[in-house]
């Protein structure tokens, strides 16, 4: 059956208008003008495009859009993360002094605020080694040690080489060589007597003159008035005593086990010793007296042979503090005893004068040269200067800031940028302190 194409066009509305069935291709495809009844066209047009239309009604509206959410989303998130780190940080240089020391001081076992005091560290040790040897010798062997004289009386005292020393209990140690005691010292109705250090050696061979620490008097000032005025006492133990049958080794032998062992003592010693430093004292080498016992002594114990050989370890210790802030008054100007530290302290040169003659646990005073190049840092209140500022305005920090006296100068940077005033929390105020002679911080 043939199709009538005019059934595709439908008849006009009342409306006047008229429906049109149309299959494009494409939306590009252009629709001819049509022929209708009544001598009446439909005007050619463009098929609609719905999304291109839907692109350029609403497109540039929404990209503006979202831009404008962005950009307050933005702005929200870095005012309250402002908020979040707000804060005030300080970097303070402290005030500081270099200096080049180079000077003879006077320490002091007590004494004042104005004096420089050291105190004293003492360890007491005996290091022991097998050894192989079958041979033995009848030994007799005579205890040393040392032992300090006092004098009260006005007048110095001589003494002979082999004066006799008596412990308590009857033992008789001998001087070594003739010595005189200076005399003592009266100031302000107080006594200070002379002093002097003395080798000795006992009476006679032994291990029990190995004593301990003991008090002696003057043998032969006993039952006079002078007795009174004398007196002795040893800080360490008497050493070395021996009788009987003795191990024998070779004298090369003996040497060479001798000063491994002196190794082993030291080190063993001075390793206890600077375990008993405080950490607030510091020390120097000079300051460390070592005094092994002079005899190696080999014995023979339930068949087994060993080397003995026992000494003491002495440091002179002083507080850091106290040492620093007495360097500062010799060494700046009005210095008005603030809390201060000396960097470079710990690697300055320490010499004792006439060390042979000082016991440290027996010396009352000694001097010593002092030389180093380093910087006094006055200490900062860092607490104190967070207080003073919780909720000051900015421009007030510089007249604040003079207040501290141990502050050279500052810089302050404020969080957010445009607070002009510091925190009213001090847990929201940091202080950096910069280092001396560096430009940046730690």
């Amino acid at each position: 059956m043939n199709r009538n194409i005019l059934q595709d066009i439908k008849p006009l509305t009342s409306s006047g208008k008229r429906g049109v069935i149309t299959e494009l291709k494409s939306r590009e495809e252009y629709v001819a003008p049509q022929s209708v009844p009544g001598n009446s066209q439909i005007p050619p047009r463009r098929p609609s495009n719905e999304y291109e239309s839907h692109q350029d009604d609403h497109t540039p509206k929404s990209r503006k859009g979202i831009w404008i959410v962005t950009i307050l989303a933005l702005v929200g998130l870095f005012i309250a993360v402002s908020f979040v780190f707000k804060g005030a940080t300080v970097l303070v240089t402290p005030k500081s002094q270099h200096v080049n020391i180079t000077d003879t001081f006077t320490a002091k076992s007590s004494g004042g605020d104005s004096d420089l005091v050291f105190d004293v560290v003492e360890i007491d040790e005996e290091v022991f080694r097998e050894i192989e040897t079958t041979e033995t010798k009848e030994v007799s062997k005579k205890a040393t040690g040392k032992v300090t004289l006092y004098n009260k009386s006005s007048s110095p005292q001589a003494l002979k080489i082999d004066t006799r020393l008596e412990t308590k209990d009857g033992k008789i140690f001998k001087t070594d060589k003739a010595l005189t005691i200076p005399a003592g010292k009266t100031v302000s109705g107080k006594v200070t007597p002379g002093q002097i250090e003395v080798t000795v050696t006992a009476d006679a061979p032994g291990e029990e003159y190995n004593i301990p620490p003991s008090d002696f008097v003057i043998f032969g000032f006993k039952g006079t008035t002078r007795a009174s005025q004398f007196s002795g006492k040893s800080t360490t133990a008497m050493q070395g005593g021996f009788k009987g049958m003795e191990a024998n080794i070779g004298e090369e032998e003996r040497t060479k086990l001798t000063e491994a062992l002196r190794e082993e003592l030291k080190t063993s010693l001075m390793t206890k010793a600077v375990a008993q430093v405080p950490a607030e004292f510091v020390y120097y080498d000079d300051g460390v007296f070592f005094n092994p016992s002079s005899t190696l002594l080999v014995t023979k114990v339930d068949g087994k042979v060993n080397a003995s050989l026992s000494g003491t370890l002495s440091i002179i210790l002083f507080d850091e503090g106290a040492l620093t802030r007495y360097l500062a008054k010799e060494n700046i100007t009005d210095y008005d005893s603030s809390d201060i530290v000396l960097q470079g302290l710990k690697s300055m040169k320490f010499s004792l004068k006439s060390k042979d003659t000082i016991s440290p646990k027996e010396a009352k005073d000694f001097s010593f040269t002092f030389s180093g190049e380093g910087d006094f840092v006055w200490s900062v209140d860092t607490d104190a200067l967070k207080e003073a500022l919780v909720g000051k305005k900015k421009r007030e920090f510089t007249s604040l800031l003079s207040s501290f006296k141990s502050v050279e100068s500052a810089e302050v940077s404020l969080n957010p940028l445009w607070m002009t005033s510091f925190p009213i929390d001090k847990n929201d105020i940091v202080v950096k302190l910069k280092p001396i002679g560096s430009e940046n911080t730690q």
